[in-house]
């Protein structure tokens, strides 16, 4: 798989091996951030992405704003949909220890992105 990657996906078989696929490419300290709708998948994505770390137990992090997964590799999943502050994420992020204690803007994230429609 070629990134970035962009594809009509159509079943949720088919949903299951291109996440398990795109997992594999994943290394420690990779940022992965998923776009879409309410309701488009990117939860389901993410709990067939992590089954390759080890992980089975995924829930959407709407109202939590981030829930940890510990694996063969950590794995914290945002939502920020209900976030209109960049403060916040990225305050948020800096207390779940991703930021280091570095001064950060939107630029101090790396980005390997998957759009869900």
């Amino acid at each position: 798989m070629l990134l970035p990657f962009a594809k009509i996906i159509r079943s949720e078989e088919e949903t299951i091996k291109i996440a398990g696929n795109f997992a594999r490419l994943l290394k420690p300290g990779d940022v992965v951030i998923l776009t879409g709708n309410l309701g488009s998948g990117k939860t389901f994505f993410v709990r067939y992405a992590v089954k390759q770390f080890g992980i089975d137990s995924v829930s959407s992090p709407t109202f939590a704003i981030v829930n940890e997964y510990d694996g063969s590799m950590k794995i914290y999943h945002f939502d920020f949909y209900r976030i209109k502050n960049l403060m916040i994420i990225l305050t948020t992020a800096k207390q779940c220890h991703l930021l280091n204690g570095a001064k950060c803007s939107p630029k101090c994230f790396p980005v390997q992105g998957m759009k869900l429609i």
